[in-house]
């Protein structure tokens, strides 16, 4: 579900008064104040040398209460940026800090297990610190008891509308940096053993700043952690949105095993970013269909249509890693988007990437264009002395056929 906002360039809108939405949180308790982040407790988490450790998530209802705020006096709702199955984002204003936030609550309608998940939600978004990771500022409840976390109100477009703005892939592929950026936020998140599960250029939003962020961690879970069933009711039944039910993501851009309701990790989420990058190059995305039923079916039973045949003009070396990302066998993947970042990253900066073949002569090519200018150099410095050696030999040997002339003398 894609919950941003989807109007570039505009300011805060104007706040309207909501006596019947007016927020608090539950009295808070003495602790360290490095524990926390935004209201949400944050357990202290071990680190291995070189590397980062994964992600401990504690249940919800063992989560911290959050910090306390005045009944009615810290948060004013505005317009509303989107919403989705499980929640909504409003725009709001924080009358403490004087500033624009966006604000997730979850619907009316959420049922106990909805709740749950969000709460985990909120867990998870206030662990993962990365640039491209939306932050979370504060947690709490409605006066009604439905479940709130206020983020950074990020002004930008969805990466999925930007990609329809551009007509020409030139055009697109202009945009593969903010794509790299948010595979870099993915990275982040395996590292920490976390999936998103819902990966799709509706939730990658490129700010007006050129800032990118990975939005809508609803779906996300820690690796291996079991899956609460159930309680679809919120959710729509056949559409391209997020589901929550037995299959979890978005059609069109979930990995085959997640379409079959399998077990995931991080190649899932490879699966998806290829996806996303399949749809920079050919602007539409791997699998389409009238309904979400049918497009799960084409993902589960099938390899997608190479990239190049719908888009020819496509980088080869692009080409390549899309294949490895969409591969029908999550053996053939990349086995995390650290991986897939690498490629795209060395694609970008001119290097070879590690899945495609070269040709000797693209070997040589690509050589010559990174390293252009100290050829360039080179090349000079060898037809000088050529043009050198021309000369001197030109003079000796003009010297030794005139007669009566005296050898040349070089000092």
């Amino acid at each position: 579900m894609a919950e941003v906002p989807t109007k570039p360039g505009h300011g805060a809108s104007p706040v309207r008064d909501a006596p019947d939405q007016t927020l608090h949180a539950e009295p808070s308790v003495d602790r360290p104040r490095d524990a926390t982040r935004g209201g949400v407790s944050l357990a202290a988490l071990p680190r291995e040398s070189g590397r980062e450790s994964p992600l401990l998530i504690d249940p919800p209802d063992a989560a911290a209460p959050v910090t306390s705020i005045p009944a009615g006096q810290r948060y004013r709702l505005g317009a509303e940026l989107g919403r989705g199955g499980m929640g909504r984002v409003v725009e709001a204003f924080d009358l403490q800090l004087g500033r624009t936030v966006a604000l997730k609550e979850v619907l009316p309608r959420g049922g106990p297990v909805v709740a749950r998940r969000f709460a985990r939600e909120v867990q998870l978004t206030a662990r993962l610190e990365h640039p491209s990771i939306v932050p979370l500022y504060d947690a709490g409840v409605m006066v009604d008891g439905r479940p709130f976390y206020v983020m950074r109100r990020v002004s930008g477009r969805p990466l999925d509308q930007l990609m329809a703005g551009a007509v020409e892939l030139g055009e697109r592929l202009t945009l593969l940096p903010a794509l790299l950026s948010a595979i870099d936020a993915i990275a982040h998140a395996h590292r920490r053993g976390v999936i998103h599960r819902d990966l799709k250029p509706a939730n990658i939003l490129v700010g007006d700043l050129g800032e990118v962020v990975v939005i809508d961690w609803g779906l996300a879970k820690v690796i291996g952690e079991d899956d609460e069933r159930g309680d679809s009711s919120a959710m729509p039944s056949d559409s391209l949105r997020t589901q929550v039910g037995s299959v979890f993501g978005t059609p069109g851009f979930m990995a085959p095993e997640q379409a079959r309701g399998e077990e995931l990790d991080p190649r899932s989420d490879v699966y998806a970013l290829g996806a996303t990058l399949y749809q920079l190059l050919a602007g539409a995305p791997p699998h389409a269909g009238p309904s979400a039923t049918e497009v799960i079916a084409r993902t589960g039973s099938r390899d997608v249509t190479p990239v190049d045949v719908v888009a020819p003009g496509a980088p080869p070396e692009l080409v390549t890693i899309v294949g490895k990302a969409l591969a029908f066998d999550p053996a053939g993947r990349y086995p995390d988007a650290g991986a897939l970042g690498e490629d795209v990253r060395r694609f970008l900066s001119g290097q070879l990437v590690a899945a495609h073949r070269y040709t000797p002569r693209q070997r040589v090519t690509r050589f010559a264009r990174r390293h252009r200018v100290p050829l360039a150099v080179a090349a000079l410095a060898s037809l000088a002395v050529a043009a050198l050696a021309w000369f001197s030999i030109h003079r000796i040997v003009a010297d030794a056929t005139t007669p009566g002339a005296a050898p040349s003398s070089w000092s």
